[in-house]
């Protein structure tokens, strides 16, 4: 069994075999019975990042659901920078790590009622990324994206099968 030097003060054995959090977290876990007066406020910058986050999300919404999205780079964990709620306030930030992605114009005004009968005359594609692809450049991406199984499942029917699109 392993036993490195930062594991000292921790309890239990089995989660030091194989990887087993439940196992680590019962062995370690202390119940915190005080209150909350150690807790700070707010800062000032998580204030006005807040506010900005606040109104992105009010915009996703107002769009359908999606800001935008990356459809030429493949994802790896290396394949975007960091990424910020917005560029002109990302020293004010301490956590890095959000998709770095201007808000589209594609959805604008387009409802989810719209969306979806634009999605069932959609032509049948080979691969559900050009499907995706389609749903985006139509205007469609949020119903796409929150129904996705459904939109494979059609277009797997559509083309006489069950394959994976």
């Amino acid at each position: 069994m392993k036993n490195f030097e930062q594991w000292n003060g921790f309890k239990g054995n089995r989660w030091k075999e194989k990887i087993d959090v439940r196992n680590f977290i019962g062995m370690n876990y202390t119940p915190y019975d005080g209150d909350a007066s150690f807790l700070e406020g707010p800062t000032e910058a998580t204030n006005k990042l807040w506010g900005k986050l606040q109104a992105l999300q009010k915009e996703e919404r107002a769009k359908g659901g999606v800001l935008d999205m990356e459809t030429e780079v493949v994802t790896s964990l290396t394949a975007y920078g960091p990424g910020y709620i917005d560029d002109s306030m990302k020293d004010m930030e301490q956590v890095v790590g959000l998709h770095d992605f201007d808000p589209p114009q594609q959805n604008e005004g387009v409802t989810e009622e719209e969306q979806v009968e634009t999605m069932f005359n959609a032509p049948v594609f080979s691969t559900v990324k050009e499907l995706a692809r389609w749903a985006y450049d139509n205007g469609c991406w949020s119903t796409f994206r929150k129904n996705y199984g459904l939109w494979k499942d059609i277009q797997n029917e559509s083309k006489g099968g069950t394959e994976n699109a």
